[in-house]
């Protein structure tokens, strides 16, 4: 049976999310906006001073998969502290280091993004590198040149917002990758692409019709039109690697899924600040939930083509 495309699961979730929003005041573009706790991406604050440890030694354990993305802010007590962020932008690569943003809560947001967007560009690279030393097809190769072009575009368009915030996106640096087999490529694809990428997109289209602000929203137009593309892709990667893998293999990559599914749904509770949500279009905790379960269903229904 011919599977719906993402953009259609996409429009009809987020149908299906709208009435949870009802009565929270009209958006400029006629959907409600927000409430006063929105966020689709969780933040941890760790207690203390910047100088006696690194972002790398604050965020270490606060994730289940990768030390996140850090930056630097202050308490009510005017105390430096540091906010460990998980996000669902872009496709991280393996050995991406942990980074550190400085700014206001619209900069801090933006340079975050900004920095994981970028941090994409190697990583569809890598991929392409990687299905190209395995034999695969030409197409699923030239999407994934498209994907890392699109990641550019992407990137700069975060770094405008940030800057205009008055943020700075923290340089991106990657480890030396190990070689990898398939299992492992299919592994890193199901978390990074078929669940991260995937909700990050459906995100992605929820606030290019939410986002208050004019430029954030067109945006987040284009950038849910790509990365709603690059989740496609993904699901093309997952198909053609778990036909070269072994039962076994495919059901560690099936349990990788699954966890990675799991670990994203503990982050959808935390509140953002009001001005990010209102700005931005980032659904609130109560939306968040919605979206995902709508979404787990779905990733089931694909996981088991």
């Amino acid at each position: 049976m011919r599977r719906d495309t993402l953009a259609l699961f996409f429009r009809r979730a987020i149908v299906a999310a709208l009435p949870l929003v009802a009565g929270c005041g009209p958006s400029p573009i006629g959907i409600p906006g927000p409430g006063p706790c929105g966020g689709a991406q969780s933040t941890w604050t760790v207690d203390g001073g910047l100088a006696d440890l690194g972002c790398d030694d604050k965020c270490a354990g606060v994730h289940t998969y990768t030390t996140g993305f850090c930056s630097e802010t202050t308490n009510s007590a005017g105390q430096p502290i540091v906010e460990c962020h998980q996000d669902c932008t872009g496709r991280r690569p393996a050995g991406l280091r942990a980074a550190m943003a400085r700014g206001d809560v619209l900069g801090r947001h933006f340079a975050r993004m900004a920095h994981l967007e970028a941090a994409s560009v190697p990583a569809f690279r890598r991929l392409r590198a990687e299905l190209r030393a395995h034999g695969a097809p030409k197409r699923l190769l030239d999407a994934c040149t498209r994907a890392a072009r699109d990641e550019v575009r992407h990137a700069r368009a975060a770094a405008r917002l940030a800057r205009r915030f008055g943020a700075a996106p923290p340089r991106v640096v990657v480890d030396a990758p190990a070689a990898r087999d398939l299992a492992a490529i299919a592994v890193e694809n199901a978390r990074e692409g078929c669940v991260r990428e995937t909700f990050g997109a459906l995100v992605a289209t929820w606030q290019a019709r939410a986002a208050e602000d004019g430029e954030v929203r067109a945006v987040m137009t284009t950038l849910a039109a790509d990365e709603t593309r690059h989740a496609e892709l993904s699901w093309e990667i997952d198909a053609w690697l778990r036909s070269r893998l072994a039962p076994a293999e495919r059901a560690r990559v099936e349990e990788a899924r699954r966890a990675e599914l799991a670990a994203l749904a503990s982050t959808l509770d935390a509140c953002a600040d009001e001005t990010l949500a209102r700005a931005t279009g980032l659904p609130p905790p109560h939306v968040a939930r919605a979206l995902h379960r709508t979404f787990a269903v779905e990733i089931a229904r694909r996981g088991a083509v």
